[in-house]
């Protein structure tokens, strides 16, 4: 594996570790301009499904979510039963449990959300031997964290100051590389408004590829 693919992977990593964070953690994603967001989950921008009332989901998606019924007088009160914060999108957290860095062509890493899980709305196909139905069938990971994202609402998107966070971590890896190499000191960059947090945990995990390199 090639020494840029390795920092690209071990940016990526970071980032996953930040956002999933900011995000899971603590309910900030971001809006369509880059902007994190409150988000509300009986707000209208979320798309009409959502203002259904009743509003349901299915038994098994129910019990997993640890709700007390299956339907409720809308999707915030759902919501609120499965004790899921707003903007988190972490219900019964499948979908956060297939958060992953993928090498694409051995040219690029990729943050995404792979496998699948049960879906609030999955139908049961069939029946056992015993007659029960079976589980309802699960929802790849990647197309509900679309469908959030075609509200205008993405789970993944990072801020101007978390991108320009994770150009200033690897500007500075090169710059030590250069000095180390060839004795030249390009500078630094200086004056950029960052995500500091988000550029230390960068610069540890490109530190720790490096050991690798």
């Amino acid at each position: 594996m090639s020494g840029s693919l390795k920092r690209a992977q071990a940016l990526a990593a970071a980032y996953g570790e930040h956002v999933r964070e900011r995000v899971r953690d603590f309910a900030r994603p971001v809006n369509d301009k880059g902007h994190i967001v409150k988000f509300r989950y009986d707000s209208r921008e979320y798309g009409p499904k959502n203002q259904r009332r009743p509003f349901f989901v299915n038994d098994a998606y129910a019990k997993a979510a640890g709700a007390a019924e299956s339907v409720w007088a809308s999707s915030a009160e759902f919501h609120a039963d499965a004790r899921a914060p707003a903007g988190a999108f972490y219900v019964t957290g499948g979908m956060w449990e297939g958060l992953a860095v993928i090498s694409q062509k051995g040219v690029r890493s990729k943050l995404y959300f792979g496998g699948s899980s049960l879906g609030m709305r999955s139908k049961s196909v069939g029946t056992t031997k015993t007659g029960k139905p079976k589980r309802p069938r699960k929802v790849r990971n990647r197309k509900k964290a679309r469908s959030v994202g075609a509200k205008g609402i993405h789970v993944l998107q990072w801020t101007k100051r978390e991108l320009d966070a994770l150009l200033l971590a690897l500007a500075e890896e090169m710059r030590k590389d250069a000095i180390g190499r060839y004795g030249f000191d390009a500078g630094r960059w200086s004056g950029a408004l960052i995500n500091r947090r988000l550029y230390r945990k960068a610069r540890r995990y490109v530190e720790a590829a490096k050991g690798g390199l």
